[in-house]
């Protein structure tokens, strides 16, 4: 970013205990919060971990030649101990960095007038998502989108310092795990438009319930007041609890949208529909990347933008790692390992009739985790919903999954079926199972890393491009 200026800086730091030259504040260009990464002009912010404490590396930071360094007050001695000995540094000690770390954000991004700012959340389809509108959006004007996976309360305000003023678009990725996380993330970027994706069970064991869920979900759209626009699902059974008691315009997006009409399946090539009399051909597979697609047209229709547009980026979207991937070889591979909660692993399931194999369909199915009081309960349900895929073969990996086990096996599932938390079990069963045209899908919470099976067998992802 560009350097704030020191009137800025006076108005961000007017509650903070200062050490150093006031002026120093005036380079910070960047923001990090690994000290490993600190450079000329960037702003060290030292957060306590689960493994270290990022108080500890401030010297690092200060002589790899940070600006200024941002910690916590009840950290104070621990980094100063630190400093000993080193020339005088810029450090503002407050009661919460986070805070401080969105008005940063907050600050830069309302330099850019002209910037239109978009937010995503929801329990699924978030990246997915981000994608279509970084795809669509910009064959309209320059648009920023959310690298990676930096949508978190640290991630996305360090991400944000890179927008510019030649950016027209900005698109927001904005995942939350614990209550109060959304009031940060929307602190720092306000969006002028919102998607809600759905709302699901991910992160219920934190939240408590799905309707705690949308209660911190609808922030990111409730809290910026009656000129932004949230673009909700039609058929959320909770969209009464989104929409109550905001000001703002609500749209509503699905499948019954008189200007959509769904054409066919195309299994593992993804689907046809037509929006607004054009034909688009999503290369996503499964029906709730369509709802993903309908979200992304239904904002590009509120901010103005041709249908031209919404066609010929929808079509360019492809599947990022763990998401909706598609491998091909000897043994076809759907890598969906990224994520998983109930619904995304029902999906998933509800999809599976609809992809085509050259053999048997085998299931590898791992733990979701974060589900507190709710793991054992959710993981049975899955299993009941399991046992009717339809799949030939059925493999479940992690200790929470053992509950699914038994709930398929008690619905009459008939299919080979095991359990296991080996991971070298796992793979001997595969190698064992898995024959040449076998259609394989994993899906997993991402600590589960199914992603390394792929190594049991030679394949290629959409590119032409080896996979190991």
């Amino acid at each position: 970013m560009k350097p704030l200026p020191l009137a800025t800086w006076k108005t961000l730091l007017d509650s903070a205990i200062l050490r150093g030259r006031l002026a120093d504040w005036e380079r910070v260009t960047s923001l990090v919060v690994d000290s490993r990464e600190a450079q000329e002009g960037t702003l060290f912010t030292a957060l306590p971990g689960e493994r270290t404490d990022g108080h500890l590396f401030v010297r690092q930071a200060q002589l790899q030649g940070a600006a200024a360094i941002l910690a916590r007050l009840d950290r104070r001695e621990l980094a100063e101990k630190q400093l000993e000995g080193v020339k005088e540094t810029a450090v503002a000690f407050v009661q919460e960095p986070l805070d401080l770390m969105a008005d940063l954000a907050r600050a830069h991004l309302s330099r850019l007038p002209g910037l239109k700012r978009l937010g995503v959340t929801g329990s699924n389809g978030k990246t997915t998502t981000k994608e279509m509108l970084l795809a669509v959006f910009s064959r309209n004007a320059s648009t920023w989108a959310t690298p990676g996976n930096l949508n978190s309360e640290i991630g996305l305000p360090m991400a944000s310092l890179s927008v510019t003023e030649q950016h027209r678009w900005a698109v927001f990725e904005m995942g939350i795990n614990h209550a109060g996380e959304m009031d940060r993330l929307q602190r720092a970027v306000f969006p002028d438009l919102a998607i809600v994706t759905n709302i699901g069970t991910a992160h219920i064991g934190i939240l408590g319930s799905r309707e705690g869920i949308a209660l911190e979900k609808k922030k990111i759209f409730s809290l910026s007041g009656q000129n932004s626009v949230a673009v909700l699902p039609a058929a959320c059974d909770l969209l009464s609890v989104l929409v109550e008691g905001f000001s703002g315009k609500v749209v509503v997006f699905g499948v019954d949208d008189p200007e959509f009409s769904f054409l066919s399946d195309q299994g593992l090539e993804g689907s046809l529909f037509t929006w607004k009399g054009r034909r688009i051909w999503l290369k996503l597979p499964g029906k709730v990347n369509v709802l993903n697609a309908l979200a992304v047209a239904k904002s590009a229709d509120v901010l103005g933008l041709p249908v031209s547009d919404v066609v010929d980026g929808l079509e360019s979207v492809e599947a990022s790692f763990g998401r909706s991937q598609v491998l091909r070889g000897v043994v076809d591979l759907v890598l969906d390992c990224y994520n998983a909660n109930l619904d995304s692993m029902s999906s998933l399931l509800d999809s599976l009739p609809g992809f085509q194999a050259r053999g048997k369909k085998v299931a590898v199915l791992g733990s979701m985790k974060e589900l507190g009081q709710e793991t054992e309960s959710l993981h049975r349900e899955l299993g009941r919903r399991a046992s009717t895929s339809g799949v030939d073969s059925l493999f479940w990996f992690g200790e929470e999954t053992q509950p699914a086990f038994e709930s398929a096996r008690q619905a009459g599932y008939a299919g080979k079926m095991a359990w296991t938390t080996d991971f070298d079990q796992l793979k001997a069963w595969l190698t064992s199972e898995v024959k040449e045209g076998d259609l394989v899908v994993l899906k997993a919470s991402r600590s589960m890393e199914l992603e390394r099976l792929t190594e049991l067998w030679k394949v290629q992802n959409g590119k032409g491009d080896h996979v190991l």
